[in-house]
């Protein structure tokens, strides 16, 4: 599902998304959230242009921000590289 900025730990996703785009130079993937309990996260697309980052609920709730901003860096860093 799609964020929902009304969520603190989804606006905290956008934010380090945000971030890790503009540190890496790739355009801002589009950032989807799904209900599962296990951490986890993936990205997704043919090109930066199509490219998604998707984590899972319990990725949130277990990590903290520098945590899931490493998560982030790591799904940033394939999709810089074409390796989605």
């Amino acid at each position: 599902m799609p964020l929902d900025i009304q969520i603190p730990e989804h606006r905290e996703l956008h934010n380090v998304v945000t971030e890790m785009a503009l540190a890496s130079g790739c355009r801002m993937p589009k950032v989807y959230v799904t209900y599962d309990p296990a951490p986890n996260a993936f990205a997704t697309g043919r090109d930066q242009e199509s490219a998604a980052i998707c984590v899972t609920t319990g990725l949130l709730t277990l990590l903290g921000r520098e945590e899931t901003q490493g998560v982030v860096a790591h799904e940033m860093a394939h999709i810089k590289n074409n390796d989605t």
